[in-house]
């Protein structure tokens, strides 16, 4: 199974993360004394959302694709990233808002291509990479991935072989 951040998806997340910005422009030009519909504030805030869509679209990881007997992530430069489940340590998906998926494998010398110390946390958007914890650890944000969260827990759920 396949999971992706479309388009559309990284569109309606980036303009619902940008809505709170025209609170903030209006309270600015309130107490400038210009209205907050300048052509600036829509700038900026048009601004925002492009960077943000932009943003998500570089994020490592999806596509994911899960087999029957490996994990298939992308990284940050486009290539594949792929390690059996035998080799999976701790697979979670974590966060009740901004979900992110966490990988751990037990030799990272089975991974293809092999994963360097860190090297994960190297890469990213700066709040996944500010929570590494440990050295082989994969991040990846699930922000705007379909299909859904839920989803992919009961797969990780059923693929995981018992420890």
């Amino acid at each position: 199974m396949t999971f992706r951040r479309p388009g559309w998806r990284r569109l309606m997340v980036a303009i619902l993360v940008g809505l709170p910005v025209l609170p903030i422009a209006a309270v600015i030009g309130a107490a400038f004394g210009h209205p907050w519909i300048q052509a600036s504030n829509v700038v900026l805030l048009a601004g925002f959302v492009i960077g943000y869509y932009l943003l998500l679209g570089r994020e490592p990881g999806l596509p994911l694709t899960l087999t029957d007997d490996c994990v298939v992530l992308i990284d940050w430069k486009g290539d594949r990233v792929e390690t059996a489940w035998d080799n999976v340590a701790v697979a979670e998906v974590r966060g009740r808002v901004n979900h992110t998926l966490v990988l751990e494998v037990d030799d990272p010398q089975q991974v293809r291509p092999v994963l360097g110390r860190w090297q994960w946390g190297a890469h990213g958007r700066w709040s996944t990479t500010s929570r590494i914890e440990r050295p082989y650890e994969i991040r990846v944000a699930l922000v705007g991935m379909t299909p859904s969260v839920g989803r992919l827990r009961a797969e990780i759920k059923q693929r995981m072989p018992a420890r």
